[in-house]
């Protein structure tokens, strides 16, 4: 994958960004459905481990992550409520502090096959249902761009 296999979808609340990744979607999934794999891709450095997860089966499950915070030294844990599971097609949850209930943002990864036996993948932060207090409190966008930009190419070098 190179920079130019990268492409900003402009989101308005919210970055999207696409790539090409030169793996089959089922092996793209199976991956990304694990929670244990997300830290080993983290292009933001802010995910560390996934607290004794399985991968994730269906909508309504509850994974745990801990996580660093943009400051580089608060430590936290963010409960993650899966709110779309579309086999080997879409994965979102939404994120909430350890103990709280989501807060309105969500993550998500969006795949599509291609002709070439590669996926197109789309890794996205959607804040559109935070209200204007979370926003501010958490300091929207959390994870700049750049950010996952590198996420994608560390999936992409992860399948390769």
């Amino acid at each position: 994958m190179s920079e130019s296999t990268i492409q900003d979808l402009h989101a308005e609340d919210g970055i999207a960004l696409r790539a090409a990744i030169d793996a089959p979607i089922e092996t793209v999934w199976s991956f990304l459905r694990d929670p244990a794999n997300h830290a080993r891709i983290d292009g933001s450095q802010m995910v560390r481990a996934a607290v004794g997860q399985e991968p994730l089966e269906h909508v309504g499950q509850v994974f745990v992550m801990e996580m660093l915070w943009t400051d580089g030294t608060t430590q936290y844990r963010t409960e993650n409520h899966v709110t779309r599971y579309d086999l080997e097609h879409r994965l979102e949850w939404l994120v909430a502090d350890e103990g709280q209930e989501p807060q309105g943002w969500a993550w998500g990864w969006i795949l599509r096959s291609t002709p070439e036996d590669t996926t197109e993948v789309v890794n996205y932060c959607d804040w559109s249902r935070a209200s204007e207090q979370t926003r501010q409190a958490k300091g929207f966008p959390v994870v700049e761009k750049e950010k996952i930009e590198a996420t994608l190419h560390r999936l992409a070098d992860e399948l390769s």
